[in-house]
């Protein structure tokens, strides 16, 4: 009996203590939630000159790069796989010089980065923002916060801090902001999780009281995604009622209204798909900028590999949205075969109408 009732206070005392941890846990993660504010000021590194005038057409790139860890051999956790982390240092290394040479070939005035990492435990604490400014020396940077916490248990991929990154040779203000849009989660994931926002800077046009609008951002792949791209339009229709010119770009995490909903069309009922974004949200001549001519992203519930890829999810869910007084050239997917990051870059390039 004196025995039994030993082991019972040892397994009480071990299930104590592990409550003891995980409530500690789940305080010091509360207390330092990451709850930015609803607009932030960003200071703009570096300087450039190149001045832009109505007329003038500009090149701008949007591309998702992963954390540097989503290669075609990773298959996410999150997302049905197996992976949290890379693997090691070297991973990153090896699929960050590809990441930027495909963002220098389309020679882009603008370029447009999401789920950049900086100090992730996940990508081995390599700072990708560094990195991608110090090679593109030609173009100023701004960097926003979508994801902050010191550590992030599910998955075991420790700490993250990752955002959006705006890069541009055009001359810009010296200040950027940070505008939150409506949180996707709730408590307890929204402790560790996402905070959705949009990355705007400003370039003065020459000889024009106008301004052009570049707008970064990466909506939320759950039900909140149609309120956040409301919140988003509602912001770039105040621009343009301004009179300014604007090109938002980025991961919409949903396909724009004029994608194919049919070229690449759900594999399977499990695992994401994205819905299609409503027409009715932005109208009176908003250019919906997309190209399906290849897939700009994969689902990252398997690996991407030979004799494999058609069973891999794929979808248009990259692109931009440009405001009426622009005229669309072209818009191009750059096939990289999901080799070095789950989605494609995306190029536009636009004429602002004089």
């Amino acid at each position: 009996m004196k025995k039994s009732n030993k082991i019972l206070r040892t397994l009480l005392g071990i299930v104590i203590v592990l409550v003891i941890i995980v409530a500690g846990g789940v305080v010091y993660l509360s207390v330092n939630e990451y709850k930015p504010d609803e607009k932030q000021n960003i200071l703009v590194q570096g300087a450039t000159t190149k001045p832009i005038s109505p007329g003038d057409t500009v090149t701008a790139v949007t591309y998702s790069i992963g954390y540097g860890i989503h290669d075609s051999g990773f298959d996410c956790k999150a997302e049905g796989g197996t992976m949290s982390i890379a693997a090691d240092k070297k991973v990153i290394e090896q699929n960050m010089e590809p990441i930027l040479f495909n963002i220098k070939s389309v020679d882009p005035d603008i370029v447009f980065l999401q789920e950049v990492d900086r100090n992730s435990r996940r990508s081995f604490h390599y700072n990708e923002e560094e990195m991608i400014a110090s090679d593109l020396e030609d173009y100023n940077s701004c960097f926003a916060n979508n994801q902050l916490c010191s550590y992030v248990p599910t998955g075991l991929s420790g700490k993250t801090d990752a955002g959006l990154l705006s890069l541009t040779r055009l001359y810009a203000e010296e200040n950027s902001e940070r505008i939150s849009l409506t949180e996707a989660e709730k408590w307890p994931e929204s402790m560790t999780g996402t905070k959705d926002c949009m990355l705007v800077e400003r370039v003065q046009l020459n000889n024009s009281s106008k301004q052009l609008v570049l707008i970064n951002v990466q909506l939320t792949k759950n039900d909140m995604n149609l309120e956040q791209y409301k919140e988003l339009a509602k912001y770039m229709q105040l621009e343009f009622a301004n009179g300014n010119y604007v090109i938002a770009g980025g991961n919409f995490n949903a396909m724009l209204p004029s994608v194919s909903a049919g070229k690449y069309p759900a594999i399977d009922d499990e695992g994401y798909y994205p819905e299609q974004l409503p027409m009715s949200v932005l109208t009176g001549g908003w250019k919906y900028c997309t190209d399906d001519t290849y897939p700009t992203a994969r689902r990252c519930d398997k690996k991407y590999e030979e004799g494999n890829t058609d069973k891999v999810q794929t979808y248009v869910i990259d692109g931009f949205i440009c405001s009426p007084n622009t005229i669309v050239e072209e818009t191009n997917t750059v096939d990289t075969e999901f080799i070095r990051a789950a989605h494609n870059p995306v190029s536009v390039k636009v004429t602002l109408v004089k």
